[in-house]
């Protein structure tokens, strides 16, 4: 528990809404500070106001803790525990007027700084920093050894302190081509006892290499055993040479390939009840040129005890799956209980998350009973935030009233939706969850006599962390028994995981014209459909190859889909529906694109999508990748799911030019579109999407999506509401919509969007599921 050592004034801390006439303190800065062994120190830049900031309430782990005067906060920790630090400011009130709150600060993490007798990590070793190009550099190194288990490392450049990362590698994104870097690597345990630093290395440049890479590398020497457990054989090696440099490794043992590893460590927790186990080493580099096997190492083996561990911690019992005859929850939205006369509501049931995220999580919970009529219902979450739901809310901005409509048609709630209620109504950028955030959820409903139901049952709800979080393990009428690969496997890589599966669609697009055993050219709505306000008409180059305007080009490598505005001879080949009047307002068939869709060509349930490509940048272009349901289902089967694996705004009118990453589906009770808040991911790089080719992909497993750019994840979402519906795979370019703005002729083109591949991968048991095209 945490003690102050400061004073602190006794405030009141409830949120008063604020009046037209006064203004809020601006955001303190982000907290910055240290702990000892048993305390903590930070402070934060003070915030500003126009009559004067009275004050800051600080926060830990989501709980209100102190109210201090100065922009500083000290106090005293127990060992061994993590905690999360925000702070609030408040002004002093004018007269008649109430205390205004600033948004809260970003969140400090700090732990104690524990010191034990146990030994420190052993130091790192083969540390390697290779340049890939002008602005980014490979760090690798070797796995260090500890008592129990090391938990990260801390990478330094130039003596600074750069990251800290839980894998064997880095790469450093931030360097420049002239610039000479040296960099150090330090291990810690979970206690924080830290190893010495590596030793320290040189940036070395890249190999040169002309022509095809045919070159293996060395076979693999200095192969150890760095620690034997009841639980893990932790082995080393040394890096081998290459001449451009080893990408990975596979691992073998007693003949027999067990896995791959891009750094030269691995920890086997699977090994089998034997007295002894033979372990060998295949280095391979980036063109996969395979080196020898490494000189045998015999380890002894002790007597395993218990069950050994795995990358997860999955639960004993897998949560029960979902009613295959109701997949979709429809029955859970029926209250049978019959309210009292002249009493409350009937009690929330059936409160429920949907659809868990990093930052959001939509719930669910049967409409209640009430004599007369429900008016309201609140959500109350476990750090004193109660939301409200009810028809009186009112918002000018149309897509805010439709999700505030759509929480009260389908009681419903999202905590919490950015992309509509950032700064309004629901204040998420205040209020919202954060990665690793774990909250409870219990829900009233009100009548419109003032009288609130009994809580509904709790409800908790563990945010994702960033990157990796642990997947509960679940049963699901679509996995076979036993099926625990989302448990088993870390995720936050590509790499990691796509050996296990096998290639079951690829275009890499090197012909003269489009693949029709692949794809069509038009969607599936054809010429009967316009949405979003979209302002291009796609030319169906199959079905009018004398249109007069192919938007398809191959460059031998490639596919470029190029907009272009409609010239006036071609406007009389434009279907009806260009000619109707758009409800948004927006001018119809004004651009002219293409679309591809694979729909009766290929179709998957479940696997990892991904493409090759460079978006474009060009104002009022939207480049977009996706999959999409063929055909919505019926009845308790409705689902229409729609997962969009990127989409991105040339010129974004809603903020900076980030990868957006989204999820519809149908709601089975009233067939109106469940949408999740738009997700977004800022290039690490600090260049734009636009600038370059990069991969866009996808993994969609039962009630899992995991989103990936450049092979690392973005975003992850688990719950019964991710799509259990064959989807196929569409791609196209946008010109002007209800999100993009309009073109402008002279600046917007050429508007192109260059596709260099689109994959596709299943893993058993769903790698049978498909319509594979013919060859």
């Amino acid at each position: 528990m945490l003690r102050s050592k400061t004073l602190w004034i006794a405030l009141p801390l409830v949120l008063i809404p604020t009046t037209a006439f006064a203004t809020p303190p601006t955001k303190p800065g982000t907290p910055f500070g240290r702990t000892t062994a048993d305390s903590v120190s930070f402070s934060w830049t003070a915030s500003s106001d126009n009559v004067g900031v009275a004050g800051y309430n600080v926060y830990a782990n989501n709980n209100y803790l102190v109210t201090v005067s100065d922009a500083s906060f000290t106090g005293t920790l127990d060992a061994g525990q993590v905690y999360r630090f925000y702070v609030i400011a408040f002004d002093t009130p004018a007269d008649n007027e109430a205390r205004q709150f600033s948004q809260r600060s970003d969140t400090l993490t700090l732990q104690t700084q524990i010191i034990t007798d146990n030994p420190i990590p052993t130091a790192p070793e083969m540390v390697r920093a290779i340049r890939l190009n002008d602005t980014s550099a490979s760090i690798r190194w070797s796995a260090s050894a500890d008592d129990e288990a090391v938990a990260g490392y801390n990478v330094y450049r130039n003596n600074n302190y750069l990251t800290t990362v839980s894998q064997t590698e880095f790469t450093d994104n931030a360097i420049n081509a002239s610039d000479t870097y040296r960099y150090y690597i330090v291990a810690f345990d979970a206690p924080r006892n830290f190893s010495v630093k590596s030793a320290e290395v040189e940036l070395e440049s890249a190999p040169i290499v002309e022509g095809p890479d045919t070159t293996a590398p060395e076979t693999t020497r200095g192969l150890v055993a760095t620690a034997v457990t009841p639980e893990t054989v932790t082995l080393n090696w040394e890096t081998p040479v290459d001449n451009v440099g080893v990408d990975g490794y596979n691992v073998y043992r007693d003949g027999s390939y067990i896995d791959t590893v891009f750094a030269a460590s691995y920890a086997d927790a699977n090994y089998p009840e034997n007295d002894t186990a033979s372990y060998q080493i295949v280095a391979f580099d980036a063109a996969r040129n395979f080196s020898g096997l490494s000189d045998a190492l015999t380890v002894d083996l002790p007597a395993p005890t218990g069950t050994p561990p795995t990358l997860r911690d999955p639960l004993a019992e897998p949560i029960p799956s979902p009613d295959f005859n109701d997949p979709f929850g429809s029955l859970f939205e029926i209250d049978t209980e019959e309210p009292t006369a002249g009493g409350p509501p009937t009690q929330p049931k059936f409160l429920r998350a949907e659809l868990i995220s990093n930052d959001w999580a939509e719930m669910n919970w049967a409409p209640s009973n009430d004599d007369v009529e429900v008016v309201e219902y609140r959500i109350y979450r476990s750090d004193g935030v109660t939301y409200t739901v009810n028809n009186t809310t009112t918002s000018d901005n149309g897509g805010t009233q439709n999700e505030l409509d759509r929480f009260w048609r389908s009681t419903l709630f999202i905590d919490c939706n950015y992309t509509r209620f950032s700064d309004q109504i629901y204040i998420c950028d205040t209020n919202g969850p954060e990665p690793g955030d774990v909250f409870t959820y219990q829900v009233s409903a009100v009548d419109n006599e003032g009288q609130e139901s009994v809580l509904s049952e709790a409800l908790e709800v563990v945010y994702h962390l960033q990157e990796n979080a642990p997947i509960p393990y679940y049963n699901d009428f679509y996995k076979e028994n036993d099926d625990r690969f989302v448990q088993e496997h870390d995720l936050s890589r590509v790499r990691y995981f796509i050996e296990d599966f096998v290639p079951v669609f690829e275009d890499n697009f090197e012909g003269t014209e489009i693949n029709s055993q692949y794809w069509n050219t038009g969607l599936t709505w054809g010429d009967t459909r316009i949405i979003n306000g979209e302002q291009q008409y796609f030319v169906n180059s199959q079905l009018q190859p004398d249109f007069g305007y192919n938007p398809f080009t191959f460059t031998g490598e490639s596919l470029i889909i190029e907009a272009i505005p409609t010239r006036e001879e071609l406007r009389q080949k434009l279907p009806p529906i260009c000619n109707e009047p758009d409800p948004l307002g927006f001018e119809r068939c004004e651009f002219l694109s293409g679309a591809l869709s694979s729909h009766d060509k290929f179709g998957l349930t479940y696997g990892y999508v991904e493409s090759r490509m460079k978006v474009s940048g060009a104002y009022g272009a939207l480049s977009s990748f996706y999959l999409y349901n063929r055909y919505p289902g019926l009845g308790r089967q409705l689902h229409a799911p729609e997962i969009d694996i990127v989409e991105y705004l040339g010129e974004n009118p809603f903020g900076d030019e980030d990868a957006f990453q989204t999820y519809h589906y149908a709601n089975v009770n009233d067939g109106t579109t469940n949408s999740a808040p738009t997700m977004n991911h800022v290039n690490p790089e600090g260049t734009l999407y636009a600038e370059d080719f990069h991969t866009f992909g996808v993994l969609w497993e039962p009630q899992l999506v995991i989103w990936y750019i450049d092979g690392i994840e973005v975003k992850r979402m688990t719950g019964p509401q991710v799509a259990r519906q064959q989807m196929n795979i569409v791609t196209y370019l946008v010109a002007g919509s209800s999100w993009a703005p309009t073109p402008i002729l002279g600046e917007s083109f050429p508007m192109q969007y260059e596709i260099d591949y689109i994959k596709a991968y299943q893993r058993p048991p769903f790698n049978t599921n498909g319509l594979y095209p013919d060859k």
